[in-house]
Formats: C-alpha cells, structure tokens, sequence
C-alpha cells in the first residue's frame, strides 16, 4: 500500500473515509466485540453512498471498555491473521494514508469524545432509559445492565481515555508530542475555521457554542490542511500569529505548539439594480416611441430613456410616408439574457409576457442620427454600470457610448465606448465605475448612437434591444427614524471615519459588537457629523441613533 498506484486502486474499492471512522470508534471503545458487516450497493447509482464502494456497519459494543489491551495496536498487526487487522495495518504504511488516520483521530477526539461532550451523551442517555430500568430488570434480570456502577464506568471512560488514546497513537507512529493548536477569528461574525475534517463552527458535535478562540490537540510533525472559510459579506483577508499568507488553504506541519488566526475584512458591497426597463405588453404595439420610463426604481428618482429620430417631424402618424422609419418601438423579440428577476417581482423569465425594443432604419438623414438617451440619476450611488441585450439584422455594426460630463459629450476613462453588435442576443456592459461624473449625479446621461456600413440606408431592418438594466452600489446608508426624520450613514462599510447627517438633532449614538457589547459611546448634541471607528475591528456593527425621542439601528460594517 506504500505503492500510490496500488493504494489508488484500493481507494477504489473501499471509502477510506468510512473505513477510518469504523477503526477510531473501535479503538476509543477498545471494543472485543466482531459484530460488524461490509456493504455496497450491487449496481452504482451516484457519486455519495451508492457510488459502489465498501463501507463499514458495526453494533453492539457490550464488549467494550477493555483497556487491558493497546487495540490500536492489535488492529494493526499484519501477522494476526485476521482479516481486519491485515487491511488496516498494510493501509497505515501509506504514508497519506497514515497522515489521515492520525488526524482523523485527533478530530474526534477534539469534539465528540472530548469529555465534556462525551460525558454530557452518557448523562443524558442515562436521564432517557432510568425510568424504563425497573421494568427491564423484571422482564430479564441483567445486573450489570445500565446500572449506577456502568454510569460511572463511562463517565471515568469520558475522562480518562483520551489521554491515553493520544498516548498510544503517540507512541505507536513514534511522534515526539502532543501540541496545542489555538486556532482563531478577527471576528467571529465574519468567518470561521476548518481544520482537517472538522469546522470549528457551533453546529459541529463537540464544538461549543461560541467556538473561539478555540484549541486542539494535535500531533507534532503530521501535517494538517487549515482553510479559512468567509462568511457572507466578507471576504478571506490574510494568516497571522504562527503562520502567514494569504491562501485561504494552507497546510502546515507543526512543530510544537501554535497560535493561529484567520483574518477576514468586509467584502466590496454588491452591486445592485438601480434601474431596469422590463419590455413587456404594457409597451403599446405599433407606436413611434420617444420614451420610456424605468419600470422599476430602487430610490426616489426617476429613469427614462428618450429617443431622437433622424427624421425631422417624427414621431408619425400611420397616414405619414414615414410611418415606422427611424421608428423606436416594440418588438416581440423576448430573451431571457440580462432580465432581472428581482427586477420584477421575483417574477422567472417567460417568454410569454416578454417583447422587446427597436429602433429601425434609416439610422442618419442629413445631419440627423437616431439617438438612444439613458437619463440615470445616480444619487446616493457610485461604480454605475449599464447593461442590455442587444442584436440586429444588418441595420447597425457597432453601438457608439458616451455620456455628458456637464459640458460635453465625452468617453473619458470608460473602457469599451464601442461595442460591435451581431445578428444574435448578446450582453453589453459599460462600465462607468472609473467616471467620476457618474457618482451621486441627479442629472448622469449616456448616450448611444449607431455606426455600419451605411447608416443613411433603409430596408426595414433594425436593432432590437432587451432587459436595459442600470446596477450599482449604495454609496449611503438611509434609514428613516420618525416619520419625518431621516438620517444618513456614510461611508458604509468605513474605513475609519463614519459621516452622519440628521434632520433633526442627534443625541445620543451607541455601537455595539455582534454580541451586544457596548463598544462606543457620543452625545454629538449635532444635525451633522462624523464618528471615528478607528479603534473597531475588522466587522460588523450595530448603531443605535437616539433622537427626539425615537431610536433606530444601523447596521455598519468596518472594513
């Protein structure tokens, strides 16, 4: 089994993982019972327990608790004869094989058969059967059933043999010592630790509730695999104490006792639909267009698109020669690429109730050009980007993106301000984050016109766009604490200094941890000011804003 091909092949046939946890129980218990069974299914079925390997069953452990004999020893004895130690002893001379098992081991020991945790199981399961004792005694006399000297016999068990189960794996692999590993969070709101095949997380067997810091007992020169697991909102920032990096992954090999903690930081905030123009029915059929407004808002302002025609006079009437020329209306042309559920009432995307919009040709007349404006107040918002499926039978190559600064039409600092277009849906993002002008901005326009091969043409095609969709982040955070009264939080998440602007005076502001403790205090007796968060961890906090007589909570994050 030293031989990786081979002990692949073994790995094949048999869950080691199964096989492992069959061996730790056994030899915790020091069990002389050989009750136990092989299975699989006959025909595979998934990639989990019908996967077609052999797995471990085992019962009754009536037979255990003798400690007269070192069974992590006899298990492994090669020339017993017995089939059982011979495959668990030929295994642990794979050397990974050996490294898994031994922490394995440590895993458990370090949580389900920790005493506190093993020792509360034999309480309560004596609690649960006494009251059914008497009658069991009746029925069939056992004086060494459940009775107070075997309650006494396990809870000594609990608090003794691990210990001395460390021992015997100590010596056995010939390991210099235990070691302490003291693993740790920047805050607990924030992420966790997975050690081996343990999470250290309050829903784990043998983890307490409030988990950190959190120690363990492992073994000197076996190397562990830690992965620092982020929790929503956040994001794996770094490794300090007694290793370094930033690989949420890492094995180390301890030499000795260690001090370990994962840091975690307030991931970017998410970006979110601001705006978005669900093309629909409600859109009226065979009607020339000169806007439409956002069919969903996630503030106070409101969004429109404006359309300009080439074509002096439009819009026309259906008696007009120009009717549908240069012509920006519905179409029914549904994809669901770019829609946004949230956007629309949680609603899935359905062919059904979508259409679509399209601007036709001729796309220039003299010095005219059809023009596609998207008026997009930004207030409270920053990192703006705009998106939209779009396609095209011919009429158009290219779509031209600008957007007015305050003075002019410009393309300064966006990265794609042309984007060639063919005759299938597809996504076009522009991405304004690095335009200043597009930050907290009531009156940001962009404007889109068209380029092809000749513009002034006209044969009835088009270009068909779907699911405009407006996205950014919220540069403020609004909360209402009266009915009138509101109060504004920002930047949020902070990297420091926290601005607050009321309208009404503020007089009192409390934060607190995740854990209810009070970490800071002020009595600005102010309508506007800012609150230093230097002193804060990495995390999430809660504001409470007291002010005329009303109260609200904040949520803040310092990054």
């Amino acid at each position: 089994m030293s031989n990786e091909t081979q002990y692949n092949q073994a790995s094949d046939l048999l869950d080691m993982d199964s096989f492992i946890d069959h061996f730790v129980m056994e030899i915790f218990a020091c069990n002389d019972s050989y009750e136990r069974a092989f299975w699989k299914v006959r025909t595979p079925v998934n990639s989990g327990y019908g996967d077609g390997k052999w797995r471990l069953s085992v019962q009754d452990f009536e037979a255990s608790l003798k400690d007269h004999i070192n069974w992590l020893e006899f298990y492994s004895d090669t020339t017993s004869g017995s089939d059982n130690n011979v495959l668990l002893g030929n295994l642990l001379v794979n050397e990974n094989f050996k490294n898994k098992f031994v922490n394995r081991f440590a895993d458990v020991l370090n949580t389900v058969f920790t005493t506190t945790y093993f020792n509360n199981i034999v309480n309560e399961t004596f609690d649960e059967v006494e009251p059914y004792l008497a009658e069991n005694t009746n029925r069939h006399p056992r004086s060494d059933f459940y009775n107070s000297s075997e309650k006494v016999n396990l809870l000594d068990w609990g608090t003794t043999r691990p210990t001395a189960q460390r021992n015997q794996i100590k010596d056995y692999f010939s390991i210099p010592n235990v070691v302490d590993l003291d693993l740790n969070v920047s805050n607990t709101e924030s992420g966790k630790i997975k050690i081996s095949t343990i999470t250290i997380d309050s829903s784990t067997p043998g983890v307490p509730e409030n988990p950190y810091p959190w120690t363990g007992k492992y073994f000197q020169n076996i190397p562990i695999v830690l992965e620092a697991i982020a929790l929503p909102g956040y994001e794996f920032s770094h490794w300090s104490g007694s290793v370094s990096g930033t690989n949420p992954i890492l094995e180390i090999t301890p030499t000795g006792d260690m001090q370990i903690q994962a840091n975690f930081e307030a991931g970017a905030t998410p970006p979110e639909v601001i705006y978005f123009w669900l093309m629909d029915s409600n859109i009226p059929n065979d009607t020339p267009l000169e806007f439409l407004d956002a069919t969903y808002t996630n503030n106070t302002q409101n969004s429109s698109i404006t359309y300009t025609s080439c074509l002096d006079g439009y819009p026309f009437t259906n008696t007009h020669p120009d009717w549908r020329k240069a012509s920006f209306e519905r179409k029914n042309a549904p994809t669901p690429l770019n829609y946004r559920p949230e956007a629309n009432d949680e609603i899935p995307y359905s062919s059904d109730i979508m259409k679509g919009i399209q601007i036709k040709q001729p796309f220039k007349s003299g010095d005219m050009e059809n023009i596609v404006e998207f008026h997009i107040p930004t207030i409270d918002y920053n990192n703006i980007k705009l998106s939209f499926a779009v396609s095209t039978d011919g009429a158009a190559h290219t779509l031209l993106i600008d957007y007015w600064n305050g003075t002019e039409w410009t393309t300064a600092n966006l990265a794609n301000p042309t984007e060639s277009i063919s005759d299938n849906y597809e996504v076009k993002l522009f991405d304004f984050s690095n335009v200043p002008e597009a930050n907290n901005n009531s009156d940001f326009t962009v404007r889109m016109r068209f380029e092809g091969t000749d513009m002034f043409f006209e044969e009835g095609k088009e270009v068909v766009l779907n699911n405009i969709a407006v996205e950014g982040e919220s540069s403020l955070s609004n909360e209402t604490i009266g009915k009138e009264e509101t109060i504004k939080v920002f930047p949020n998440p902070t990297d420091n200094i926290l601005n607050i602007q009321s309208s009404e005076l503020v007089d009192h502001v409390i934060f607190y941890n995740t854990f209810g403790q009070i970490i800071k205090e002020v009595k600005p007796k102010k309508m506007k000011f800012e609150i230093s968060t230097e002193t804060f961890a990495q995390g999430m906090y809660f504001m409470k804003v007291l002010s005329n007589n009303s109260e609200k909570v904040i949520k803040v994050i310092r990054k």
